[in-house]
């Protein structure tokens, strides 16, 4: 008869829709299929053995979701590690200070040594106090007077004077009773211009 028919479809149809209600939501859950079945099964059954099979497969499958978690986690370690490994290690950057340029080249080395030591008329260290003392007027150090005197007088270069008009700005700020008013070679002058004779050295870069 057609109500038996539509009604035949009908429960088809809901039939189907149940099934495939619950295969979807043992995939998402990562619960086998078969674990419905058996609690079917166990429910028409009503055995003890049947209800420990069923809660067995349900632990069996606790325990895979519990596993899959453990599993993605040591895999993105070990590829973390990897990547660490294989990535060179970055080096801090160090700022290194170049040294400074030295002011005196051979040749100035080679004027200097021939006018030689000594504090006696015609010597450099009597040169080089004699332009410091007139680079000084009207109570003020000029430096660019002394590095024009030392460079006539000597014939150096000026980058080799400029360090020894270092020694007469020293002597200005710090020594001017010791030196300008008194013996540039005495003990006193020479003791306190000292700082600015070691500066002048290293400036120079050559010996002296």
């Amino acid at each position: 008869p057609p109500d038996v028919a539509i009604a035949m479809r009908t429960f088809a149809v809901l039939f189907a829709a149940g099934f495939a209600a619950i295969t979807l939501a043992a995939e998402e859950a990562e619960v086998p299929v078969e674990a419905f079945a058996a609690d079917d099964a166990c429910a028409a059954q009503g055995s003890a053995e049947c209800e420990l099979s069923l809660r067995q497969l349900r632990a069996a499958a606790g325990q895979k979701e519990e596993v899959a978690p453990a599993q993605k986690s040591a895999a993105v370690a070990k590829h973390d590690h990897a990547k660490a490994k294989a990535e060179p290690a970055v080096r801090p950057v160090v700022a290194v200070k170049a040294n400074a340029t030295v002011g005196c080249t051979a040749a100035d080395e080679a004027k200097m040594a021939m006018y030689g030591p000594g504090n006696g008329d015609g010597t450099f260290p009597k040169i080089s106090s004699e332009c410091g003392r007139s680079a000084y007027s009207w109570f003020s150090f000029h430096a660019d007077s002394m590095s024009s005197c030392l460079v006539s007088r000597t014939g150096i270069s000026a980058s080799c004077a400029a360090c020894f008009v270092k020694v007469g700005q020293y002597g200005v700020d710090h020594c001017k009773l010791q030196c300008l008013f008194g013996s540039w070679c005495s003990r006193s002058c020479l003791g306190c211009s000292q700082v600015g004779a070691d500066e002048a050295q290293i400036c120079a870069g050559v010996a002296t």
